[in-house]
């Protein structure tokens, strides 16, 4: 794909009785920066929205998952995922103080707190990674050149 990611540990940002919000912390060369969610609840929440104090961050749907009971008593359980995007600023600004936001959906909205250290160890990672080479670009011809080369097929 052409890409690469760098990602963070696994946290819990909310966990409730029977539901929790896993985030991972992550830096794509081709996406920026961001955090992987995953809700686990017996309810579908339908998330649309990231807000932190105020400020929207573009949040995008990824897969919605539903769990098979095979041993009864249990209760069916569905995991929707989505990705948070941040702007380094955010980011770095989340490494340095944490980051509480809020996801909200149809069916209500969740606070996830994640601390600080976990954007830092991203950051750390990203700095290790080699850059990107630059691809060579050859010089395209010059107008005189273009039709010297027409008038030589020509004659």
């Amino acid at each position: 794909m052409g890409a690469d990611i760098v990602y963070g540990g696994d946290i819990i940002a909310y966990y409730g009785l029977i539901e929790a919000l896993h985030v991972t912390p992550l830096y794509s060369t081709r996406s920026g920066f961001g955090l992987k969610t995953s809700f686990q609840s017996p309810r579908k929440m339908y998330f649309l929205e990231a807000w932190s104090y105020g400020k929207q961050f573009d949040y995008v749907k990824g897969m919605t998952t539903k769990s098979v009971c095979l041993i009864q008593p249990c209760m069916p359980m569905s995991a929707e995922q989505g990705i948070l995007s941040m702007d380094e600023t955010d980011f770095i600004a989340a490494a340095s103080k944490g980051f509480e936001f809020e996801l909200v959906g149809k069916a209500g909205k969740i606070v996830g707190k994640v601390p600080a250290q976990a954007f830092r160890t991203v950051l750390d990672m990203k700095g290790r990674l080699k850059p990107a080479p630059t691809p060579q670009v050859t010089a395209a011809p010059s107008a005189t050149e273009d039709a010297s080369e027409k008038n030589d097929e020509d004659s």
